[in-house]
């Protein structure tokens, strides 16, 4: 089972997830009842979501909706993964006005080489102070424009 740790409440809460799950651990399904953006901090793993099989390293996002069945193996990797997960409330996300469709299940690898601007490099140390302006962003309250 994974520690969990609650690091913001309310209607943006944010969770840090530390799963220490290797080859030999077995997989289960697991059931989702929320409105989710999970991003990989450490670690890799695999995750099934709709049929299709998602690989998941520093870097990934995995995002979810309510009513959306997954299943996470480790089989590549000892030593588990760090995940930090954004949970929304339906009304942030009804305020969000997504499409219909717009918001898909499923993963996506990092979008740059790790030294450059969007590697998870840039938010290392600074996890909860960034988490933090997201959510005021989100909920159109006055946030910092830059972290240091």
């Amino acid at each position: 089972m994974p520690q969990v740790r609650r690091l913001l409440e309310g209607p943006v809460a944010v969770t840090a997830y530390r799963c220490d799950a290797g080859p030999r651990s077995p997989a289960y399904w697991e059931h989702h009842d929320g409105w989710s953006v999970s991003y990989v901090q450490r670690g890799s793993f695999s995750c099934c979501c709709h049929g299709r099989m998602h690989e998941l390293v520093p870097g990934s996002v995995l995002v979810l909706k309510p009513g959306d069945d997954y299943q996470c193996t480790h089989a590549h990797r000892e030593g588990g993964d760090d995940c930090l997960a954004v949970l929304l409330a339906p009304e942030v996300v009804h305020e969000l006005a997504p499409r219909r469709g717009a918001w898909l299940s499923g993963g996506l690898p990092p979008q740059s080489d790790p030294c450059e601007a969007m590697s998870p490099h840039g938010f290392i140390g600074k996890e909860a102070e960034t988490v933090k302006a997201i959510a005021q962003w989100m909920l159109k309250q006055p946030f910092p424009k830059e972290i240091r």
